[in-house]
């Protein structure tokens, strides 16, 4: 039995030229189309307001699990409402085809995350990626520093409030002066001066990627626990070795703190945070936005692995080609690592070992001044081959754990639960 409706390809706009995505209204009654009207009357609305607009992109499930589907762009200007009414007797036109049952069902829009398995550089080269994004998102990081730049003055300030300090803006320009930072003022400073760039990296990426800040951590969308306390088993105590032969070889030539306990407590409670966050800002941000450039992997993982290492090791402040080199090769190994595991997990937990160890050791020994690397740190061909050696039997060891555990290295979108699909 006949409906009154005609053949879908009659419905439905060619797929070049005819309406545009945005803005143009589909034609009703006989204006504009050659067959009859699609719902047998001239004057029937296909959506609100007696209008809708075609959307030439095919029907599409986003990508991802439960927690990635909400990734997934919901707005009215990309699409038809979950329902329209139509005729009880005959079927309804939308800008994806008939329905029998006389509603339009929601077919949600393109995801932000890639739509197939990716490696951990390339998770920003979803659907909507563009090349203005990561330079935005440079921007807005900067913006986001600049403001967050108030936390350690904050911190400082409340430090000497409490500590019954007296002239605290005298005081403040003392902790500022280079060399303070042996002083556990001067130490919250830049402990905090470094841990927003957390915060300012992750908040850039959502705000302009529109990507939750927790696929910074990982392709499993967040930082996994037990992969991460697993790194710690396995490098903790090849640093106490280290730290341990290096601190009776050669000991540490200025004298223990007076502040030794305020600063050993600072290292403890904050220092896996400072080193989380350089971790975030170079092998994270810096990866992800270098990446979402390059089509081919490999070529995504390099440029950023180069660019970070120059920048990790010119940020340390020290002109030294051995203390370069150093920096340099310890940035590429964490790169490596992050690249071969799919997250953040293994370099953070290299970092944080490397320097809480380093922190106990100056806190309670001596050399406290010794240990931060500064303009005029200096090292050696035999400090940076030990150096080298330490980080190369790291990474083989979190390779082969990563092997053990069989841990997936990739982001892997699923088709998300029906019940779970978000109308509106």
């Amino acid at each position: 039995m006949s409906t009154g409706a005609p053949e879908p390809s009659t419905t439905r706009p060619p797929s070049e030229g005819g309406w545009s995505r945005f803005g143009a209204e589909l034609p009703t009654g006989g204006s504009g189309t050659d067959g009859p009207d699609p719902v047998g009357t001239a004057s029937a609305p296909l959506g609100a307001g007696g209008s809708s607009r075609w959307d030439p992109i095919p029907p599409f499930r986003p990508s991802g699990d439960r927690d990635a589907y909400d990734e997934v762009i919901w707005g009215a200007d990309l699409g038809l409402a979950a329902t329209t009414s139509g005729p009880a007797d005959g079927p309804v036109v939308t800008g994806h085809g008939l329905t029998p049952t006389g509603s339009v069902p929601a077919t949600p829009p393109r995801g932000r995350l890639p739509e197939t398995p990716v490696e951990y550089p390339q998770l920003l080269r979803g659907p909507t990626r563009a090349r203005w994004r990561p330079l935005a998102t440079l921007l807005v990081f900067l913006a986001l520093f600049a403001v967050l730049s108030v936390t350690p003055f904050l911190v400082a300030m409340a430090y000497a409030a409490v500590t019954g300090v007296g002239d605290i803006e005298l005081w403040m320009d003392e902790q500022l002066a280079e060399g303070a930072v042996t002083e556990p003022g001067g130490y919250l400073f830049l402990m905090f001066s470094l841990i927003i760039l957390i915060p300012a990296a992750m908040l850039s990426i959502w705000a302009v990627h529109r990507i939750r800040p927790r696929f910074l951590s990982s392709v499993a969308g967040g930082l996994r626990w037990r992969w991460l306390l697993r790194c710690v088993v396995v490098l903790a105590p090849l640093w106490v070795v280290y730290l341990t032969v290096s601190t009776i070889v050669d000991p540490p030539q200025s004298p223990r703190s007076t502040d030794w306990l305020a600063l050993l407590i600072i290292g403890l409670l904050l220092t896996p945070w400072q080193a989380a966050a350089e971790e975030y800002a170079f092998r994270g941000w810096l990866a992800q936005n270098i990446g979402a450039y390059f089509a081919r992997p490999l070529v995504a993982f390099l440029v950023p692995t180069v660019i970070a290492a120059a920048a990790f090791a010119a940020a340390h402040g020290s002109p030294d080609p051995w203390i370069l080199a150093d920096l340099a090769l310890f940035s590429v190994v964490a790169s490596v690592m992050t690249w071969r595991t799919g997250g953040l997990e293994a370099a953070i937990v290299m970092h944080a070992v490397n320097n809480v160890g380093i922190d106990i050791v100056v806190s309670a020994v001596g050399g406290f001044d010794e240990s931060l690397v500064g303009a005029e740190t200096t090292s050696s061909p035999l400090s940076f081959a030990i150096s080298a050696a330490l980080s190369l039997i790291a990474l083989g060891l979190v390779l082969w754990q990563a092997r053990r555990r069989g841990l997936d290295r990739f982001y892997r979108p699923t088709a998300p639960r029906e019940s779970g699909l978000r109308t509106s």
